[in-house]
C-alpha cells in the first residue's frame, strides 16, 4: 500500500467512482429543476436534525418493524461515515499542520464506540434481508420489489462484513495491546489467528471494491433516498395539513390553466419528493380507499406522477381520473410517509385542472354546482343544513359542550336524504 503506484490508483478509482456518483445525481436534478420555483423558506438546519438525524418521521412508521429496522440501518451507517470522515482527518491533517490526534485515550474510545456503532448497521441490513424475503412471499404487502432491492441490501451487508474482517486482518496482522478496544474486530481476529500483511493488504482492497461499487449503484437503486430524501427533508415547508393552496386570478392569466396539467406544474420541491419515495407501502396501507377495495393507491400516484415527469405525458390521464377522485384527503398517506412526500396536494392539483377542464360529472358536479349557488350539497335552503339531525338528540359545538372528540359531519352527494 505504501507503493506509488498503488497510492494512485486507490485515489483514482475512489475519486473517479465519487465522480461517476455526483454526476448521475446532477443528471436526475435536472429533472426536478423543471418544476416551478419554491415559494417558501425552509429552516433546514432544524429540518435536518429533527427529520434525518431526529428520524421523526420513521419513528412513527410501522413501530414494530420497519421503524427500528430503519433506525438501526440509518444510525449505524451514520456511526460509520461519522468514523471514517474522523479517521481521514487524522491520517491527512498532518498535512496542513495539524498533529494526529488519533491516539491515547481519544483512540481508545474511538475504537470502542464504532466497533459496537456497527453491529448495530449489520443488525438491521440482516433485518431488512429478513423482512423483505417475508414481504416477496406474502402477495399482500404493500412493500415493492426489484431486483436492484436485493443488491442493495448485499452491498450494505458486504461493507459492514468486510469492515469488520478488515479490522480483525489488521490485528492479526499486527497486533498491539491495545486492539481489546475494538471488541468485534479482536474477537474475529482470534478466529483468523495470525495472517501476514499481504493477506492485510489483500482484505483491504477487496473491501474497498465493494466500497467503490456502493458508490457507483447509489443512483441505480432504491439507496439514492439516502441524498434526495435528505434534500427533501431539509426543505420541507411546514404548513397546516389539509390548507388548500389559494389560485390568484395572476396565476390563471399568467399561465391559462388552473391546477396541474403537466407534472412540471408542480414546485421543485415536490419533484424532487418523488425522486425519493422507496415504495415502501406505507401510504397505501393507511389509505382508507385503497383498503375498501377503490382504485386509489397512494404509492402508485407518486410513480405514476414520476412517470409522467419523465414522459411528459398528462398527469390526471397518467394517474387515471377514476383514482385522483377515489381520494378523501384524509392526509393519512401524507402523515405516514417517512419522506415527507405530499400526495394529497398534488392529487388535489389535478382534480383542479380535470374540474377546470370541464371534466367532472356526475353527481360531483352537481353537488359543486348547488353549494356554488345555494351554499348547500343538496340544493336546499341554507336554513335546512341541519333538518337531517332532528329526532336524533346530536350535540353541537355551538352548545358549549365540553368534547372529547369533535365529528364533522361532510356530504359529498347530491342526492336528497329525504
Amino acid at each position: 500500500m505504501d507503493s506509488p503506484l498503488w497510492k494512485a490508483v486507490f485515489y483514482l478509482v475512489t475519486f473517479a467512482t465519487l465522480g461517476y456518483m455526483a454526476w448521475q445525481f446532477a443528471r436526475r436534478s435536472r429533472e426536478w429543476m423543471k418544476g416551478k420555483p419554491v415559494e417558501w423558506r425552509s429552516d433546514w438546519v432544524k429540518n435536518i436534525l429533527l427529520n434525518v438525524i431526529g428520524q421523526k418521521r420513521v419513528q412513527a412508521s410501522r413501530p414494530k418493524s420497519g421503524a427500528p429496522m430503519h433506525l438501526l440501518l440509518f444510525w449505524g451507517f451514520l456511526a460509520l461515515f461519522v468514523a471514517t470522515t474522523l479517521l481521514a482527518i487524522a491520517t491527512y491533517s498532518p498535512l496542513i499542520g495539524i498533529p494526529n490526534f488519533h491516539k491515547g485515550l481519544y483512540y481508545l474510545i474511538f475504537e470502542t464506540t464504532f466497533d459496537v456503532l456497527g453491529l448495530f448497521f449489520v443488525a438491521g441490513v440482516v433485518w431488512a434481508i429478513v423482512r423483505r424475503a417475508k414481504a416477496v412471499r406474502n402477495p399482500a404487502s404493500p412493500i415493492s420489489h426489484q431486483p436492484s432491492d436485493w443488491w442493495a441490501l448485499v452491498l450494505l451487508l458486504m461493507l459492514g462484513v468486510t469492515g469488520y474482517v478488515l479490522e480483525a486482518a489488521r490485528i492479526a496482522s499486527d497486533p498491539k495491546p491495545w486492539d481489546t478496544a475494538s471488541p468485534v474486530g479482536y474477537a474475529l481476529a482470534q478466529a483468523l489467528g495470525h495472517l501476514g500483511p499481504s493477506t492485510y493488504v489483500a482484505v483491504w482492497w477487496f473491501h474497498m471494491i465493494w466500497v467503490w461499487a456502493f458508490f457507483v449503484s447509489i443512483p441505480h437503486m432504491r439507496l439514492k433516498h439516502m441524498v434526495t430524501a435528505t434534500l427533501v427533508a431539509a426543505g420541507v415547508h411546514e404548513s397546516p395539513m389539509g390548507r388548500l393552496e389559494p389560485i390568484t386570478m395572476e396565476q390563471v392569466e399568467l399561465t391559462g390553466k388552473i391546477g396541474v396539467e403537466l407534472a412540471t406544474e408542480f414546485d421543485r420541491w415536490k419533484l424532487l419528493s418523488l425522486d425519493a419515495c422507496m415504495s415502501c407501502g406505507r401510504c397505501t396501507e393507511v389509505c382508507p380507499a385503497y383498503n375498501v377495495g377503490k382504485s386509489l393507491n397512494p404509492k402508485k400516484v407518486v410513480a405514476d406522477i414520476f412517470t409522467a415527469l419523465q414522459t411528459g405525458a398528462n398527469v390526471p390521464t397518467t394517474v387515471t381520473e377514476e383514482a385522483l377522485w377515489a381520494c378523501t384527503t384524509c392526509n393519512a398517506c401524507v402523515e405516514a410517509c417517512p419522506v415527507h412526500i405530499q400526495h394529497v396536494p398534488m392529487i388535489i392539483d389535478a382534480r383542479r385542472n380535470l374540474v377546470a377542464e370541464g371534466k367532472l360529472s356526475g353527481t360531483g358536479a352537481v353537488m359543486l354546482r348547488q353549494v356554488g349557488s345555494t351554499g348547500h350539497a343538496w340544493g336546499q335552503a341554507q336554513g335546512s343544513r341541519e333538518d337531517w339531525m332532528k329526532g336524533l338528540d346530536v350535540p353541537v359545538c355551538r352548545d358549549g359542550q365540553p368534547f372529547e372528540y369533535l365529528f364533522w359531519v361532510g356530504c359529498a352527494g347530491a342526492t336528497d336524504p329525504n
